[in-house]
């Protein structure tokens, strides 16, 4: 069926442009006296006798063919003598193949009837459910299911937001900073910053992601670099969460919320983009992937434990390697979650939802003095967050949803470069007081060190029918 369905595409893309042609010649062919027979006929609905319009009929091994027109009529001049067959082919029907006898000349009348087979399918039910339809407003949103995610080869959440309308491809791997900036347009110079900048500068705090109910935090991006920006820091400073943190084989559902919609949440400026990760009984898979410069393994399996009860635990480890020829330069990640899914109430309308996760983030860009002498940076991040969500159903469509969260990331990093300064005061006073400086001038190598270790607690407690939401 795709074959013939393929070939008669084809067939209709090459032929209707020249049908104006091809349709007046075949009527006066009789006229010109053209060699051979003329064979016309009907071409009908072996069902319902009903006439087939615009069909396809040709004589094979010829350039002889003709449409049927609204009566279902067709007629083909010149076709040579001797055995030949008449190929008949109509969208929405079966490929029909009719052998004749063509006289030396005179007029030969071959009726074919066409069964209406070659493209009847089962019957599909499109159906909507509250997870698979998009929470954002009709037109601002985007939703990526668990088969669109399947069918990536991605490491990462930002491989997947490809699938979203808008962004832009990038390279395989997990060796550059990957952020996503919904709603920002990204400028040559003379942004926000004041000298050269791209759409992250124009909103410190990035694309809000939303892991789990959650959103993520990234105060890690709220630090200076000095007052004469000799550091360039080694975390996605404005631009949001650094999205090679979240493995794509692990997730279930990807909302992209482009609109207003995304207040809900507490953005106003930047999008919001709703993640899901895999929870309840899913079979087992182990998946292994490698492309020259990365490695990714990931084991994600779930079970049920009865009583309304169902557990699922994922492990995923991928490095990449950022420099060809330096081992030691390389970027890994580790995570693994356990979510536990509780069903209560007679009719299991009422949903607890429980993740206990833990992340290992460690990128090293060691010194390579014969490509960038006195350069080099490490960041190593560790995270261990809990989540809790609670869902409960009031009536037909009314529902309450509670969510809690706490988190702590311990968040170590480091960055040297050499810097050139022409002239600069200089003194070795360690205390309060005058003393006389001198000016020096030369190349020194300028180092800093950002920790810190944040707790996050968070809590939203919300309320929504059709057509109305409340949130606090």
């Amino acid at each position: 069926m795709f074959a013939a369905s393929t070939r008669f595409a084809a067939f209709v893309l090459l032929t209707v442009p020249f049908a104006a042609t091809i349709l007046p010649s075949t009527a006066t062919s009789q006229d010109r006296r053209l060699p051979g027979a003329l064979v016309s006929g009907r071409v009908t609905d072996a069902v319902n006798g009903q006439p087939v319009v615009g069909a396809a009929v040709v004589v094979e091994g010829t350039g002889q063919f003709a449409l049927t027109d609204s009566t279902g009529r067709y007629s083909v001049a010149g076709v040579p003598p001797g055995p030949q067959v008449l190929r008949i082919e109509s969208l929405g029907y079966a490929l029909s193949r009719v052998p004749l006898t063509v006289p030396l000349s005179g007029v030969l009348v071959q009726d074919v009837e066409v069964a209406p087979s070659a493209l009847e399918v089962e019957g599909i039910t499109v159906t909507a459910d509250p997870s698979g339809r998009a929470r954002g407003e009709l037109g601002t949103a985007s939703v990526i299911d668990k088969e669109a995610i399947d069918l990536q080869t991605a490491p990462s959440l930002a491989k997947i937001l490809e699938l979203s309308p808008g962004v832009p491809l990038q390279p395989p791997g997990l060796d550059n900073l990957q952020t996503i900036p919904l709603r920002a347009v990204p400028t040559a110079s003379g942004g926000v910053s004041g000298g050269g900048s791209v759409s992250t500068d124009l909103a410190s705090y990035g694309t809000l992601i939303v892991l789990d109910g959650v959103p993520l935090s990234n105060n890690a991006n709220l630090q200076t670099t000095g007052p004469r920006g000799e550091i360039s820091a080694p975390t996605s400073v404005g631009g949001g969460v650094d999205l090679r943190t979240i493995p794509a084989t692990t997730l279930e559902r990807v909302e992209v919320i482009r609109g207003l919609p995304s207040a809900r949440y507490g953005d106003l400026t930047q999008g919001t983009i709703v993640v899901d990760t895999r929870a309840g009984a899913v079979d087992p898979i182990l998946l292994g992937r490698y492309d020259g410069r990365t490695l990714e393994l990931t084991t994600v399996g779930g079970t049920n434990l009865g009583l309304h009860q169902e557990a699922t635990l994922n492990f995923d480890y991928a490095t990449t390697a950022i420099a060809p020829g330096t081992s030691q330069s390389a970027y890994s990640r580790f995570t693994t979650q356990l979510a536990h899914r509780v069903r209560f109430g007679l009719a299991q309308t009422a949903v607890l939802d429980s993740r206990l996760s833990y992340s290992l983030n460690y990128e090293n860009h060691p010194e390579r003095p014969e490509v960038a002498p006195g350069a080099a940076s490490w960041t190593r991040d560790h995270n261990v967050r809990l989540n809790e969500r609670a869902r409960f159903a009031l009536g037909a469509e009314a529902w309450l949803e509670a969510t809690a969260s706490l988190s702590y990331t311990d968040q170590n990093s480091y960055v040297q470069s050499l810097r050139n300064r022409g002239a600069m005061p200089f003194t070795d006073r360690l205390t309060e007081g005058r003393q006389e400086g001198h000016y020096v001038g030369g190349p020194y190598i300028a180092k800093v060190s950002i920790d810190g270790s944040p707790w996050l607690l968070y809590g939203r407690l919300e309320a929504g029918q059709p057509g109305e939401w409340l949130g606090l």
